[in-house]
């Protein structure tokens, strides 16, 4: 079984240490630890350009959808787990929640996903936050994660995936 997981860090020389990464790389650990023949890609998403699309209409006759209302995309009811975070404390969480989980929710049930959660709290996956960030001398800030706290936030979401498969 192949399981993809999106690091979508907007800071690119972080790459393999932004959080993003590190997060993807700690599902990764937890669906081994639960199946050993589970996969997990990592895909990049600053390796690939991404266009927004302008409502042009050009590829209207092209899709599926837009003839036929029964259509189902090849992502049809393929469980998503959605993981947010930015560079603010714990107490940015509802923040988090209602600016980028129920966003990309909808973005993916758009496409006919199915949005996996933690419960009624957070359907639409989880959040975390920053410990604490310093000021050096470079343009980029110095970012601190409490991974632990991460880990056991992620578990459950991870656990609900699994289930969902």
């Amino acid at each position: 079984m192949r399981i993809v997981c999106l690091s979508d860090s907007n800071t690119s020389p972080a790459r393999q240490h932004s959080a993003s990464t590190r997060t993807c790389e700690l599902v990764r650990d937890q669906l081994a630890a639960h199946n050993s023949s589970i996969e997990t890609v990592i895909v990049h998403l600053t390796d690939h350009a991404m266009n927004p699309c302008r409502i042009c209409g050009e590829c209207l006759p092209t899709l599926r959808s837009s003839q036929d209302n029964t259509y189902h995309t090849p992502l049809h009811g393929k469980p998503i787990g959605i993981i947010a975070h930015g560079g603010q404390s714990e107490g940015a969480l509802p923040y988090y929640k209602t600016a980028l989980l129920d966003p990309l929710a909808n973005a993916f049930a758009s496409v006919q996903m199915r949005v996996i959660g933690t419960g009624e709290h957070w359907p639409n996956g989880v959040a975390f936050g920053i410990q604490n960030l310093t000021m050096p001398d470079s343009i980029f800030v110095t970012i601190e994660h409490d991974w632990q706290i991460i880990r056991q936030r992620i578990q459950p979401l991870v656990e609900n995936v699994i289930a969902a498969i």
